[in-house]
Protein backbone atom coordinates (compact mmCIF):
# COMPACT_ATOMS: atom_id res chain seq x y z
CA UNK A 1 0.00 0.00 0.00
CA UNK A 2 1.37 3.36 -0.86
CA UNK A 3 -0.54 6.13 0.87
CA UNK A 4 -1.10 9.44 -0.97
CA UNK A 5 -1.41 12.24 2.56
CA UNK A 6 -1.93 15.69 2.41
CA UNK A 7 0.72 17.37 5.20
CA UNK A 8 0.13 20.82 6.51
CA UNK A 9 2.54 23.12 5.41
CA UNK A 10 5.42 24.16 8.20
CA UNK A 11 4.77 21.01 10.33
CA UNK A 12 6.87 18.86 11.55
CA UNK A 13 5.50 15.88 9.72
CA UNK A 14 6.68 17.18 6.34
CA UNK A 15 10.45 16.20 8.03
CA UNK A 16 9.25 12.87 9.61
CA UNK A 17 7.89 11.76 6.39
CA UNK A 18 10.35 12.90 3.73
CA UNK A 19 12.43 10.16 4.01
CA UNK A 20 9.35 7.68 2.99
CA UNK A 21 8.52 10.40 0.22
CA UNK A 22 8.64 8.96 -3.46
CA UNK A 23 7.87 11.07 -7.00
CA UNK A 24 5.10 10.09 -8.77
CA UNK A 25 1.77 11.04 -10.71
CA UNK A 26 -0.24 10.86 -7.71
CA UNK A 27 0.44 13.88 -5.59
CA UNK A 28 0.75 16.02 -8.98
CA UNK A 29 -2.44 15.27 -9.81
CA UNK A 30 -4.19 16.28 -6.00
CA UNK A 31 -6.33 19.50 -5.83
CA UNK A 32 -4.43 21.48 -3.82
CA UNK A 33 -5.81 23.00 -0.52
CA UNK A 34 -4.84 26.31 0.86
CA UNK A 35 -1.90 25.18 3.30
CA UNK A 36 -1.74 21.41 2.59
CA UNK A 37 0.96 19.56 0.62
CA UNK A 38 -0.18 16.58 -1.35
CA UNK A 39 2.71 14.08 -0.93
CA UNK A 40 2.91 10.28 -2.37
CA UNK A 41 4.57 7.94 0.35
CA UNK A 42 6.05 4.99 -0.63
CA UNK A 43 4.82 1.13 -0.58
CA UNK A 44 4.70 -0.55 2.80
CA UNK A 45 1.67 -2.60 5.07
CA UNK A 46 -0.96 -1.20 6.24
CA UNK A 47 -0.22 -1.62 9.97
CA UNK A 48 3.55 -0.17 9.31
CA UNK A 49 1.57 3.43 7.89
CA UNK A 50 -0.63 3.18 10.81
CA UNK A 51 1.85 3.62 13.21
CA UNK A 52 3.90 6.12 11.19
CA UNK A 53 1.15 8.08 10.57
CA UNK A 54 -1.24 8.00 13.34
CA UNK A 55 1.09 10.48 15.93
CA UNK A 56 1.42 13.18 13.11
CA UNK A 57 -2.54 12.99 12.28
CA UNK A 58 -2.67 16.40 13.45
CA UNK A 59 -0.73 17.55 10.48
CA UNK A 60 -1.42 14.42 7.84
CA UNK A 61 -4.57 13.60 6.38
CA UNK A 62 -4.57 9.89 4.43
CA UNK A 63 -6.35 10.73 1.09
CA UNK A 64 -5.94 7.53 -0.26
CA UNK A 65 -6.28 4.22 -0.64
CA UNK A 66 -9.28 4.26 1.44
CA UNK A 67 -8.48 0.77 3.73
CA UNK A 68 -6.08 2.78 5.29
CA UNK A 69 -8.09 6.38 5.52
CA UNK A 70 -10.69 4.37 7.33
CA UNK A 71 -8.38 2.36 9.18
CA UNK A 72 -6.99 5.96 10.43
CA UNK A 73 -10.59 7.33 11.22
CA UNK A 74 -11.66 4.32 13.13
CA UNK A 75 -8.32 4.51 15.18
CA UNK A 76 -9.32 8.18 15.67
CA UNK A 77 -12.62 8.06 16.56
CA UNK A 78 -12.04 5.37 19.05
CA UNK A 79 -9.15 7.66 20.71
CA UNK A 80 -11.68 10.70 21.13
CA UNK A 81 -14.20 8.40 22.78
CA UNK A 82 -11.09 7.66 25.36
CA UNK A 83 -11.27 9.02 29.12
CA UNK A 84 -13.64 10.76 31.01
CA UNK A 85 -14.87 13.57 28.87
CA UNK A 86 -15.96 12.08 25.58
CA UNK A 87 -14.40 14.16 22.75
CA UNK A 88 -16.60 12.54 20.55
CA UNK A 89 -19.08 14.46 21.28
CA UNK A 90 -17.50 17.93 20.14
CA UNK A 91 -15.86 16.42 17.10
CA UNK A 92 -18.22 16.32 14.44
CA UNK A 93 -17.03 12.63 12.94
CA UNK A 94 -16.83 12.14 10.00
CA UNK A 95 -17.39 15.26 9.06
CA UNK A 96 -14.39 17.00 10.49
CA UNK A 97 -12.19 19.72 9.17
CA UNK A 98 -10.24 16.68 7.97
CA UNK A 99 -9.27 17.99 3.84
CA UNK A 100 -9.16 15.20 1.42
Amino acid sequence: MSPLVRIRRGSAARSVLAGYEVLDERAANVRTREGWEPVSLEDGEIGTWIARLLPLAADVVVIGPDTLRAAMLDRLRSAAAWGGNDASKTVSWPSCACPR
